[in-house]
């Protein structure tokens, strides 16, 4: 399986004194036949992903995040067999509430 390249945009939601975000990732399709879908891998750790959420056979993914924190991101691809790719690149979610209005793009 061919290695994904993850991009992030956020969206900020400002509701009252708390601080929300939405961050929508978005990724290249992978283009083998026998694609089954994609997981989508979050942690508080560089390279250590907590839990995933099998997103289906999409190419993005929107997740709600509550005041700022340190969250890493990566995609995985799964075929019908069951085989997974390796992690995309991993995205960090660096954007605090000073700078709401600055979303950023991460391509490997």
């Amino acid at each position: 399986m061919k290695k994904l390249s993850l991009i992030l945009i956020i969206v900020f939601l400002f509701a009252g004194m708390s601080f929300a975000k939405d961050i929508t990732f978005l990724w290249d399709a992978n283009t083998e036949a026998d694609l089954a879908g994609y997981r989508f891998y979050h942690g508080g750790s560089p390279g250590v992903y907590d839990d995933f959420i099998d997103v289906g056979n999409v190419t993005t993914y929107t997740v709600s995040i509550e005041e700022d924190c340190n969250c890493y991101f990566a995609v995985t691809a799964y075929d019908t067999a069951g085989n997974e790719s390796g992690f995309s690149n991993e995205v960090m979610d660096i954007v605090n509430e000073a700078s709401p209005n600055n979303p950023t793009n991460f391509r490997k």
